[in-house]
């Protein structure tokens, strides 16, 4: 038994960072990362190997780009005398239905979790400003958006591409949704296959950093995961 925890304390140990360590560990231990970012109590560190998330600057998930470092350790040998395990107290077995709707919520958990942190970078409010007689201000009449919105190819689509900088060339931007507000012009964005998560269509959009828009396409790829594991799932694949 004892040979066995030091096998597993090993294994634990092996990796430079894990979930539940600091912001500040993850710096001492990896080095500055390439790009960040920050959305409110989240923040995410990637580096050329690894993606770190954090909430409160508390590690929560790390995405490995590459294989993880290998782990040499000796694996326990099974005990001489296993004790037989009682029949009578063993848990029933689960059925094929139990399992597959088991499979179904664990999915659509994942997926909900994924489309919640896509919202919070996607609605980040940009700086807002109030209207000054000196300020260069265009307006947009009948508000920022059009109706509706494409749903986004999850497994293709590289948001980089799609992102439009159209309000750069305006200093200051307001629309009649919004009086005695303005925006700076540089400070905004649209993009068509990020349109499909605006809440609040009253107010412009925040323009995203290179890291952010590299997380919502990683992102999406889980969500077309997601689907694709939900459509075998309800098909009754394996």
């Amino acid at each position: 038994m004892k040979r066995l925890l030091a096998c597993l304390l090993l294994t634990t140990t092996a990796f430079a960072i894990a979930p539940g360590d600091s912001y500040e560990k993850v710096l001492a231990e990896k080095g500055k990362p390439k790009s960040q970012a920050e959305v409110g109590k989240n923040r995410i560190l990637n580096y050329p190997d690894v993606t770190v998330h954090f909430q409160n600057n508390v590690v929560t998930t790390i995405k490995w780009l590459k294989e993880p470092p290998a782990v040499h350790t000796e694996t326990a040998p099974p005990p001489t005398n296993p004790e037989p395990t009682p029949s009578g107290n063993s848990a029933p077995a689960a059925s094929k239905e139990e399992m597959s709707q088991a499979q179904i919520d664990r999915i659509e958990r994942e997926r909900l979790s994924t489309i919640n942190r896509i919202k919070a970078i996607v609605n980040q409010k940009a700086r807002s400003y109030t209207r000054k007689d000196d300020m260069a201000v265009s307006k947009f009449s009948e508000g920022w958006f059009h109706a509706g919105a494409l749903t986004p190819k999850f497994d293709t689509v590289d948001i980089r591409q799609t992102q439009e900088k159209s309000y750069d060339k305006y200093e200051y931007v307001t629309s009649d949704l919004n009086p005695g507000v303005v925006w700076r012009g540089k400070d905004l964005e649209f993009n068509s296959m990020t349109k499909f998560f605006y809440e609040d269509r009253t107010i412009p959009k925040k323009k995203l950093s290179e890291a952010e828009m590299e997380e919502i396409n990683r992102l999406y790829r889980i969500i077309a995961r997601c689907d694709a594991e939900l459509k075998a799932a309800r098909a009754g694949d394996p």
